[in-house]
């Protein structure tokens, strides 16, 4: 069952069964039985769960993150230090059934400026990265192939550097955060045990939409003093939902748990 199939079915078919089912009850029940105290808070309760249960049932369904937190991600992936302070970001996601996918806008504070430069120089993230990718996309280690300059911190074509002499270009607004070398890493490639990776480099500024079919990083030692920026993007990885309900249901109708969507994100506004 899709997300959209169980989203329609939460939202829409169960509350339609229960009021059904409240409706059929008054018409079995007699009048004096009906309009007695209990069943009438029984009977009120299950008319208001109508309105509950979608929300309930959208709650349980978004569970189930493969990330615990932005930490695991983001010192995971590009092995900060355990002391640099990680940003909480609201409407970032870390991974679960609803969007099947890691959306993660990364600011890391590492106090000083000297702390953040000496941590960058040094490039932690090569081997870490690799390694959050096989467990996420699970793809062994040996079939992930790193091409030549994907981790490797570079700048900006030429081209793309305005030298402040006529109009502004309409691109201008796209290269600011690219002041510094910058790491930009794209994911292409298939998931799962007989699948495979291959990393490269590509270029937000000269193609803001080249992302690999399974993501992209991107790291920015630029901006505010000692704070690295970036993101975090993982598409369509394993499905980690763990909702009893979509899964006896698919069990049931014989139906894969959860049907993986590739950048699917119809839930992305349900994060609660």
């Amino acid at each position: 069952m899709t997300d959209f199939q169980f989203a329609m079915l939460a939202w829409f078919g169960v509350p339609i069964a229960i009021i059904g089912l409240v409706f059929l009850a008054h018409r079995l029940t007699p009048d004096r039985i009906w309009k007695s105290w209990p069943v009438q808070v029984i009977a009120t309760a299950a008319v208001l769960s109508a309105l509950v249960a979608p929300v309930a049932i959208t709650w349980i369904d978004s569970q189930g993150d493969y990330f615990d937190d932005r930490i695991e991600l983001v010192q995971g992936g590009l092995n900060t230090p355990p002391d640099a302070e990680i940003a909480p970001k609201r409407f970032n996601h870390l991974g679960n059934c609803w969007s099947n996918g890691v959306s993660w806008a990364v600011e890391v504070d590492f106090g000083s400026q000297e702390k953040r430069d000496d941590w960058y120089e040094q490039q932690p993230w090569r081997e870490s990265l690799v390694e959050q990718m096989a467990g996420y996309f699970d793809v062994p280690r040996d079939q992930i192939t790193v091409e030549e300059g994907a981790f490797t911190p570079a700048m900006r074509d030429p081209k793309w550097v305005w030298d402040e002499q006529g109009p502004i270009p309409d691109w201008i607004s796209r290269t600011y955060r690219y002041i510094t070398p910058f790491v930009c890493t794209a994911i292409e490639g298939e998931a799962g045990p007989q699948g495979s990776l291959t990393l490269r480099r590509c270029d937000p500024v000269v193609l803001p939409e080249d992302f690999g079919n399974l993501g992209r990083v991107t790291i920015m030692n630029q901006g505010r003093t000692g704070i690295l920026e970036g993101y975090i993007q993982y598409r369509g990885g394993p499905p980690y939902c763990t909702n009893p309900l979509r899964r006896g249901l698919n069990n049931m109708l014989g139906l894969p748990h959860p049907e993986p969507e590739i950048g699917s994100n119809l839930g992305s506004a349900f994060q609660f």
